[in-house]
């Protein structure tokens, strides 16, 4: 962990079932793999589940892109005094049993706020959100609408995972993946920004936030001695992580690529996400700023 301050084949399948602007699945084992995948991250940032510096009592938070609702059930929980509001996309589902003062809300956070009542300028005082890049096309817009919804003095938290693969050494290991440059270069194309992690500092910073500082953590795609506390996240993703971005590939290339061109990329993700190989990695970052007084 490390601390950043500011400044410094066949026919190709269907797939499952996708709804709005989101590029994963929306189904059961989705939700599923969401809950392992929290659990993963949170033994990752050493049992933490957020960082900003909240007083024992605030009155209202939100959490943007809860999926399943697991943080924002989380936060209601912590502070059982507060309106929490979790926002998605998606209808959010009943994995959770929600404690009173937890609200869902369907939609896109930039058009809401303003115009539902419980998102209105400065009246928040803690923003949260995690790994949205597949949903998020708009970040400066995002960031920007954090910062009007919070009260002054008041806290977002960004943590996101920048779409690039390492070797132990900490060396790129993904310059020739060709996969992986046509679903970056499409989601250009389309808004998103799949170094979300590390470009958070600088959306802060530009959007007005003080006191702006990035944890950054390590991602294991397989176990490494030097970071047990990864070992959850490295069976997550041995299990999971390429079945994930095969449909993520096609997903986010079907419009624009034929399935003769998909099939030797999806051939490759599996070639190159091995399970297991120690100390292949990607980098989780997690953003804090402060709204001025």
């Amino acid at each position: 962990m490390s601390v950043i301050t500011a400044g410094s084949s066949p026919a190709l399948p269907k797939g499952p079932t996708m709804t709005s602007k989101y590029h994963l699945p929306n189904d059961a084992p989705e939700h599923d793999r969401l809950e392992e995948q929290s659990d993963a991250i949170i033994a990752v940032m050493g049992g933490k589940v957020t960082h900003a510096p909240l007083p024992p009592s605030i009155n209202r938070a939100i959490d943007v892109g809860c999926g399943t609702g697991t943080t924002t059930v989380h936060l209601g929980q912590k502070f059982p005094t507060a309106l929490v509001y979790g926002i998605d996309l998606n209808e959010v589902p009943t994995t959770h049993q929600k404690p009173a003062n937890v609200s869902y809300i369907k939609g896109d956070v930039l058009e809401l706020t303003n115009k539902d009542e419980r998102l209105q300028a400065k009246s928040l005082d803690y923003v949260y959100s995690r790994l949205i890049p597949l949903g998020m096309d708009n970040w400066n817009g995002y960031i920007n609408t954090a910062f009007n919804l919070l009260k002054p003095g008041a806290w977002a938290e960004i943590q996101e995972l920048d779409f690039v693969f390492y070797d132990k050494n900490s060396e790129r290991i993904d310059s020739d993946w060709k996969w992986l440059q046509e679903v970056r270069k499409t989601a250009h194309k389309k808004g998103l920004d799949m170094n979300s992690g590390s470009h958070s500092l600088s959306y802060l910073q530009e959007a007005g936030f003080a006191d702006v500082t990035t944890t950054q953590y390590v991602w294991p795609l397989g176990r490494w001695q030097e970071h047990p506390e990864g070992n959850l996240m490295a069976k997550h993703s041995t299990e999971t992580w390429p079945d994930i971005f095969c449909h993520l590939t096609q997903a986010m290339l079907h419009k624009t690529h034929s399935e003769e061109e998909i099939k030797p990329l999806l051939e490759e993700i599996r070639r190159t996400l091995v399970p297991g190989e120690e100390g292949k990695h990607m980098k989780f970052f997690v953003t804090l700023g402060r709204k001025p007084q």
